[in-house]
C-alpha cells in the first residue's frame, strides 16, 4: 500500500509540475498524503476488482483530478528574521517579599 501511494504520489508531483509550468504562482505547491492515501484506501479494491483496463484508468482519474484539487502550497521562510521577545514583569503584587 505504501508503495503505491509513494509511486502515485511521484507521478502526480511531476504531472503537476508540466502543467504548472508556464503559470506566475507565488508559491510552489504539494500533494496531501492525507487525502491521496484515503483516495487510495477507498477504491483499492474497485482497481484491482475491475474488469476492464478502461475502468481503472476512469477510477484513476478520478482520484487524480481529486488530488490535484487539493494541493497544499509549500510556504516560504519570511524574509526578516523575527525578533525574540523579551519577558513581561506581570503581576508586581505577586512578586512582592511581604504580603
Amino acid at each position: 500500500m505504501y508503495n503505491m501511494l509513494i509511486s502515485s504520489k511521484i507521478e502526480l508531483n511531476k504531472k503537476i509540475q508540466n502543467l504548472d509550468k508556464y503559470k506566475n504562482c507565488e508559491h510552489e505547491y504539494k500533494i496531501n498524503i492525507n487525502i491521496l492515501a484515503g483516495k487510495l484506501k477507498i477504491n483499492l479494491f474497485k482497481i484491482i476488482f475491475a474488469e476492464n483496463e478502461n475502468e481503472r484508468t476512469k477510477i484513476m482519474n478520478k482520484i487524480e483530478y481529486t488530488i490535484q484539487r487539493c494541493m497544499q502550497k509549500v510556504k516560504k521562510k519570511p524574509k526578516t528574521e523575527r525578533k525574540p521577545k523579551k519577558p513581561k514583569k506581570r503581576y508586581p503584587y505577586n512578586n512582592r517579599k511581604n504580603f
